[in-house]
């Protein structure tokens, strides 16, 4: 595609691309961006601001549409901070998924207060979401990983604690009070600094009930969230990215355990006699976990159910690393088996029918599989046109 020509107007632009031409008034969102680029002769620069601009002014994904500068979701227009980071998402040229995602699980959300303030939360905490729309933050519990607050709600990784949304309090100004915390690092000093383990939550917005007015909205209250992760220090970032995979879990550094029952007073040194077993047990964990990681992406790719049975004529450190392996690469796609399963519905001629497959058990995940399911429906059918 060229540049063939360009009138820049006092209140509009035109410009020619490989004989179609384009013409951009100065209420369009890259007007000023365009007429700029022209003027510096950026023509790599003009035809990309274009392209993403008529992206924009239709772009779909599930129940959100994406039309010039306006976000709708359904039929309803949808404002403030989440929407303004998909038009410069969009604008920019990036994969705005993620945000299209989390305000898909935002606007299922039946608190107003949490619609309007949880994105002003992720912004000033510089928390980032996951792929799948929800959004990852820290959590403080004890040494034998129970609450804090009622030394008894137990937060080991892969628990979901939940409790009833009508006894989370959703009240902001009420600072302490009862629902599932999380928080972001800044305040993790504050609460129980220097004690305890500090745990990585994944958190569907729609599940988030509020959030509290002090330590400058660092925190919130949920009736659920699932533990995915474990990080080491307080006072350092657990996180790298804006946007993380939902399969990907957050361990410790060192790779310890519930099950290493290893301690700090342990004190292991190159004195203490490890012997040759101790070798063969760690070089049969490896293998075991290289197998594990290999079957599970193995599975992925063919779209299998979650099976991460080892095989039963190995070792048991072959066995538990196998299970490691397996339980950490393993991430199926359920948008994409999703699109799989209408393009063969429409080969078919069957009806549409996006009921959720029963492997597919997290809120999320059947979310991603009926958006997968309607884009899969409407490309199968345009092609079959």
């Amino acid at each position: 595609m060229t540049i063939e020509a360009s009138i820049i107007g006092s209140s509009f632009v035109v410009v020619m691309l490989t004989g179609k031409t384009h013409t951009i008034n100065q209420d369009h969102a890259n007007y000023e961006s365009i007429r700029e680029a022209l003027k510096n002769k950026d023509h790599v620069l003009v035809e990309k601001l274009i392209n993403v601009a008529d992206a924009m002014t239709n772009y779909v994904a599930g129940r959100v549409r994406v039309v010039g500068d306006q976000v709708f979701y359904g039929d309803l227009e949808v404002k403030g901070s989440v929407v303004q980071r998909i038009i410069a998402m969009l604008r920019e040229g990036f994969d705005a998924q993620p945000m299209i995602n989390f305000l898909d699980n935002l606007m299922r959300n039946p608190s107003k207060t949490a619609v309007d303030e949880l994105y002003l939360f992720l912004e000033a905490t510089a928390l980032p979401i996951t792929d799948d729309g929800c959004f990852l933050a820290y959590k403080k519990v004890r040494d034998d990983y129970l609450s804090f607050h009622d030394c008894k709600t137990s937060n080991k990784i892969g628990e979901k604690p939940e409790m009833p949304r009508n006894q989370v309090d959703d009240v902001r100004d009420r600072t302490c009070s009862q629902g599932l915390h999380f928080c972001s690092l800044s305040y993790l000093p504050y609460y129980y600094g220097g004690q305890g383990r500090v745990m990585i939550v994944k958190i569907n917005p729609a599940d988030v009930v509020s959030i509290p007015s002090d330590y400058n909205n660092a925190k919130g209250r949920a009736w659920t969230y699932e533990i995915i992760g474990e990080h080491t220090d307080e006072h350092t970032n657990a996180f790298t990215s804006p946007v993380y995979r939902d399969t990907v879990p957050i361990y410790p550094d060192d790779d310890i355990t519930d099950d290493d029952d290893i301690t700090d007073d342990d004190d292991i040194t190159d004195d203490d006699d490890i012997t040759d077993d101790d070798d063969i047990a760690d070089d049969d964990y490896e293998t075991g976990y290289a197998a594990g990681v290999a079957q599970a992406v193995k599975d992925c790719d063919e779209l299998q159910w979650y099976d991460d049975k080892p095989p039963t004529n190995r070792s048991d450190y072959f066995k538990n690393g196998y299970l490691d392996g397996y339980g950490e690469a393993y991430g199926l796609d359920w948008e994409e088996v999703g699109y799989r399963a209408a393009s063969k519905s429409v080969d078919d001629n069957t009806p549409y029918d996006d009921t959720v497959p029963a492997g597919c058990t997290s809120d999320c995940g059947r979310n991603e599989y009926r958006v997968g399911y309607a884009n899969g429906w409407r490309d199968a059918k345009l092609s079959h046109i």
